[in-house]
């Protein structure tokens, strides 16, 4: 649906089945809109100039296609959430590349990139968060220490941090990436830090040399009274 504020109107558009369940939208760099459709197994894309649509599907269709993003070269990727993959489709030579997750009962759900290229992927049935790298195609989990934590989206700061929600755990998180070893004797615990906020730092037990980076901590707020106090946190 399209809104046109100078004549204060919607605009439908039309999918071409009608049990399409549309659920994500995104803009690419060219200004076409993105959206996947989890009833069908399918995605397309819509020139907002035109009005044309353009719909893709794999053979076989997708499984559960939800959230999806682009990389730096166009290509999209999709989380198959009931097909327990996340897929890069080339939209030039129409070609797709699936990569099966570690654990066939994760479900993954939203995705972000690191300033590595690496994509973060939410599990949100499972107390972990998966790490693609496309250029060595090596995939790897982070553990989440929360048990029933139903981590649905992560994004990443201009930092370098990776955010992530846990609904069922009532926290935010944060894991930190860096390109060496640290000693992880240098992890400190900080507790009650200002008005009821409470946080804890974590050791993760998996380095991630493979990638080229390390995960060193994770970050949890278990209280949150001040969105501007969560602001700074990212911006910081």
């Amino acid at each position: 649906m399209k809104y046109i504020p100078d004549e204060d109107v919607f605009q439908n558009v039309s999918l071409p089945e009608k049990d399409s369940l549309p659920f994500a939208l995104s803009i690419d760099s060219d200004g076409n809109i993105w959206y996947t459709a989890t009833g069908t197994g399918k995605f397309g894309k819509i020139d907002p100039q035109e009005g044309k649509l353009t719909q893709y599907s794999k053979e076989i269709p997708l499984e559960g296609p939800e959230y999806f993003l682009f990389d730096k070269n166009g290509d999209v990727w999709i989380a198959e959430h009931t097909g327990t993959a996340i897929t890069k489709f080339n939209p030039v030579l129409e070609t797709f590349e699936s990569i099966s997750v570690l654990d066939k009962e994760a479900l993954p759900f939203g995705m972000t990139f690191d300033r590595y290229g690496n994509i973060w992927f939410a599990q949100h049935v499972v107390d972990s968060i998966g790490i693609y790298d496309p250029d060595n195609n090596d995939l790897k989990e982070i553990p989440i220490p929360t048990e029933g934590s139903f981590i649905q989206f992560v994004t990443s700061d201009k930092n370098g941090k990776i955010w992530f929600v846990e609904q069922e755990g009532n926290k935010i998180g944060t894991i930190n990436t860096i390109e060496l070893p640290v000693d992880l004797s240098q992890v400190k615990t900080i507790d009650n830090i200002e008005n009821n906020i409470e946080m804890k730092y974590t050791e993760i037990a998996s380095p991630l040399i493979a990638l080229g980076i390390i995960a060193t901590s994770l970050f949890f707020i278990k209280s949150i009274y001040d969105k501007r106090r969560l602001n700074s946190l990212i911006n910081s």
